[in-house]
């Protein structure tokens, strides 16, 4: 099942937001490179790869409880409620996977996120919605250095994974996979009267082309406009284009 990469560029800004996506760009090394608004949908693109619980274990191939987790980890980016079940995942992996990478592991993953705390003046200029993840990650950071300074190796392994996703969960991908998980899911169910099921339906395929094609904003202003239909909201204009 495909699962969300972090980004590596994707270039979007909106209203007030245009100031931080240009600071951004000042230089390629630059972690944040921009910011995409869909209303109450906003998400970040990054440029810095962070932790994954795949990566550190192979890949996940083969068969076991390491394996099975990584798959849970996966498919709980196509689900609104993922975060509950990469919980469950990391819980699961981490003892295993850190008997494969030692504190040498864990150290490499914290490392992978330093990245968070030089970013403390873009992050006052994000909406909530990603500056609270953002800062959770930041906290999740602190805790795994700690744990790692006092000698728990493994605990320090499943903050760094947690702080990780934390900061996932808010990229373009991963909320476009969360609003299509969605709408998915409202479709599914029997429509209310005067619903336009099809326009709706219309909406989610564009969406789903939108994903395929790696253009992680149109995918969330896609599936966004196709949950609004669903639920009797007002629609914008432009989502019926051509091609869309």
């Amino acid at each position: 099942m495909p699962y969300p990469r972090p980004p590596r560029r994707v270039l979007a800004a909106a209203g007030i937001l245009a100031a931080l996506a240009a600071a951004c760009h000042d230089s390629p090394s630059d972690p944040l490179s921009g910011i995409t608004t869909v209303e109450t949908a906003p998400s970040l693109a990054i440029t810095r790869e962070v932790p994954t619980l795949d990566r550190l274990a192979g890949g996940g191939a083969g068969s076991g409880e390491l394996a099975e987790a990584v798959r849970e980890w996966r498919a709980s980016w196509d689900d609104p409620d993922g975060e509950v079940w990469r919980v469950a995942a990391r819980a699961r992996a981490l003892p295993e996977l850190h008997a494969r990478t030692g504190d040498r592991g864990a150290q490499r993953a914290l490392a992978e996120l330093f990245w968070l705390r030089g970013e403390t003046e873009r992050h006052a200029l994000l909406p909530a919605e990603l500056r609270g993840p953002l800062d959770e990650a930041r906290l999740l950071l602190d805790r795994g250095e700690a744990a790692l300074e006092a000698g728990r190796g493994e605990e320090a392994l499943g903050w760094a994974l947690a702080a990780a996703d934390r900061v996932r969960a808010v990229t373009s991908e991963a909320v476009a996979r969360r609003l299509m998980g969605q709408g998915e899911r409202l479709l599914a169910d029997p429509p209310a009267e005067g619903v336009d099921v099809e326009r709706a339906r219309h909406l989610m395929n564009g969406a789903h082309r939108a994903l395929a094609a790696g253009d992680y904003p149109l995918a969330i202003r896609r599936a966004y406009y196709a949950r609004q239909v669903v639920e009797g909201r007002q629609v914008a204009p432009d989502t019926l284009a051509p091609g869309g």
